[in-house]
């Protein structure tokens, strides 16, 4: 065979090959130029819903807790959400929402949350430096006044506002003025002012498990679950420094270490939005115009992103692509309500979901060629282990709060400490583990109550999965 006719051969099955390839894009494109409809569980998380009612709702004031001292934080709050709420709407993918709902702050003050080592007796350490801390809290007032608004609002609902550049609420200024109101229970305490001191750890108490009951973001909950943390330690050390607090107010005490009920360790409201959030970012993404409203929209388009961009658009159907998201968040929502000790088959689930989103399988299917860029999106954003994590950050704080009611109990009941470990072997189930039921740890050689949880905590000495509470 000559060496023209193997040219010839070549060519022809570089046009088959060339010929098969432009066959099958366009069958792509045929095909997904028909979108599915949306499953009754999309269209119930794509449902547009009302801003909730301003009256008594304390997310208007906490967005607005950084506003200039003389606003009215309340009216503040509320406009801007209001006008956030309808730019989110118009358009989730702007970027520059924080800009356009801005109000004027108040100066930041100086407090330091992160004032105590993870070895240091906070407390302590309060009460010692109580001049410079009193002139700190001095600046404050006008966020402390606020703090204690929030205290009193029945509500706590956020709004259903899902875009990426959506600004923040104050988180930072009120996780100030919790730990503010710490130290001002700690000096009430000091000075004898006991039941002082203590209606102010019983009103954060209620402020943060309404956060944690009803709070529907993921940001929200840790902060609850942080500042929860906070308070059980400020109640345990003192009780170390005030042995009356235990004696005279046991009661008191051991309900501020109460464990998490179910409603205010339940998921459910966080993966529902998390679920929504991605229903709706995935109906509203946008290749073609995906830079108009980003820092970098002033830049001419390069050839390529103008290519790429309409290549995956051509194969991408939104719909579809939501009730693929829903359908890998269902089972995840089916778990969100079930105690601890099942978040070791929650997280075995989770994790073989994960597993199971193999980008390449998911294009090798015989319906691979159906929404291959929402499946490689819903793949890559696979991201359920992660959730089982938070959980677990939650059911820790809720051992954390078991661990200092052990350490209440055993101080009412004067239980000495060669006596500790059958203490605790015989706990009631409420001072155990929330995972396994099992006791809590004892430690005669540190003199340690402890409990092993499942995430690192940045407040814990090493290891930082390990809470302890000292016992005298």
């Amino acid at each position: 065979m000559g060496l023209n006719n193997l040219l010839r051969i070549a060519v022809k099955c570089l046009a088959v090959v060339l010929l098969l390839g432009v066959v099958w894009v366009f069958a792509c494109i045929v095909i997904n130029r028909r979108d599915e409809p949306l499953s009754p569980q999309a269209l119930a998380l794509a449902a547009k819903t009302a801003l909730p009612p301003a009256d008594a709702n304390g997310y208007y004031v906490l967005f607005a807790l950084s506003a200039d001292d003389n606003a009215d934080v309340m009216a503040t709050g509320r406009e801007a959400v209001q006008k956030l709420a309808r730019l989110a709407s118009e358009n989730p993918n702007a970027t520059d929402l924080s800009r356009q709902t801005d109000f004027k702050h108040a100066p930041h003050f100086t407090w330091q949350v992160h004032r105590c080592t993870a070895s240091e007796h906070c407390a302590k350490a309060d009460v010692g430096r109580r001049a410079a801390l009193t002139e700190a809290r001095s600046h404050s007032a006008a966020l402390l006044q606020r703090y204690a608004l929030l205290q009193q609002m029945p509500n706590f609902e956020e709004p259903a506002i899902y875009a990426p550049a959506a600004p923040i609420p104050g988180y930072t200024e009120l996780i100030a003025a919790h730990d503010m109101s710490l130290v001002e229970a700690a000096f009430d305490i000091a000075d004898g002012r006991l039941a002082n001191g203590i209606a102010i750890l019983q009103k954060n108490d209620a402020y943060v498990r309404q956060l944690m009951r009803q709070s529907s973001t993921l940001i929200s909950r840790m902060v609850a679950v942080a500042m929860m943390r906070r308070q059980a330690r400020a109640v345990s050390e003192l009780s170390d420094l005030y042995p009356a607090l235990s004696a005279d107010h046991g009661d008191q005490m051991a309900a501020l270490v109460r464990p998490l009920s179910s409603a205010e360790q339940s998921f459910r409201p966080v993966f529902r939005h998390e679920a929504q959030y991605g229903v709706t970012a995935v109906r509203a993404l946008d290749f073609e115009s995906g830079r108009q409203d980003t820092a970098l929209a002033h830049l001419p388009r390069h050839w390529s992103e103008r290519v790429s961009a309409g290549f995956f658009d051509l194969f991408y159907q939104r719909n579809a692509t939501a009730n693929l998201l829903v359908r890998t968040w269902s089972p995840l929502l089916e778990d969100a309500d079930k105690p601890a000790t099942d978040y070791t088959a929650i997280r075995s689930r989770a994790v073989q979901r994960c597993a199971s989103f193999d980008t390449v399988a998911l294009l090798l299917q015989p319906n691979g060629l159906i929404n291959p860029t929402g499946k490689l999106l819903v793949a890559l954003s696979s991201i359920q282990p992660a959730m089982v994590d938070y959980m677990e950050r939650s059911a820790d704080a809720d051992g954390y709060l078991r661990l200092v009611g052990l350490k209440i109990d055993a101080q009412r009941k004067h239980i000495p400490l060669a006596s500790m470990q059958d203490f605790v072997n015989a706990s009631a189930a409420s001072y155990r583990s929330p995972y396994d039921g099992t006791p809590m740890l004892w430690s005669s050689e540190k003199r340690q109550l402890q409990f092993i949880g499942r995430q690192k905590a940045t407040s814990n000495s090493e290891p930082k999965n390990r809470y302890a509470v000292q016992m005298s």
